[in-house]
């Protein structure tokens, strides 16, 4: 998709915060898939069966061409939410 792919490079003097470093994507991977701590166990938490209990407004917000999380999943988390005030947004 057009404008997508265009990376901005951050400016930092710390090249593992840095979205286009090396050293940053192996920090980044360490943390997810590697650790054993707070990340990991989000990694694996499902949190669906608590969202009945959330009664604040809501607003999701997803794009149409998200493969990561996809809109579906919008429609599933508007549909469990108790909240009265609640809306989902679908960005092209």
């Amino acid at each position: 998709m057009p404008g997508v792919d265009q990376s901005v490079r951050a400016i930092t003097n710390d090249l593992r915060y840095s979205p286009n470093s090396v050293a940053s994507r192996i920090v980044n991977f360490q943390s997810v898939y590697l650790n054993n701590g707070l990340e990991a166990e989000l990694f694996v938490t499902d949190f669906s069966p608590q969202l009945n209990r959330l009664t604040l407004p809501v607003l999701a917000l997803f794009g149409k061409y998200d493969f990561v999380v996809p809109p579906a999943v919008g429609r599933d988390m508007i549909i469990r939410v108790r909240s009265v005030i609640k809306k989902m947004v679908l960005f092209s």
